[in-house]
């Protein structure tokens, strides 16, 4: 199985990850169910925002086979 980091940053917050729409849905679908609001982060240059539904460090991952796991 090879897994594709979706969600999160690998690398301390250099740079940050949420380009997989069904990904984005799934975790916005979960923020809702737990009250959790999504709210925008900054990458650490200050150049990229990206809109996520969980914490920085929350880990998406899709795994080939079509199944979405969310750690």
């Amino acid at each position: 199985m090879i897994y594709c980091l979706s969600v999160s940053s690998a690398d301390g917050g250099v740079t940050i990850r949420a380009t997989n729409k069904e990904m984005n849905v799934r975790m916005k679908l979960a923020a809702k169910l737990l009250n959790i609001a999504g709210h925008y982060v900054w990458d650490r240059d200050g150049k990229n925002q990206v809109k996520l539904h969980g914490p920085l460090d929350c880990e998406g991952y899709v795994i080939r086979l079509a199944n979405v796991l969310c750690l």
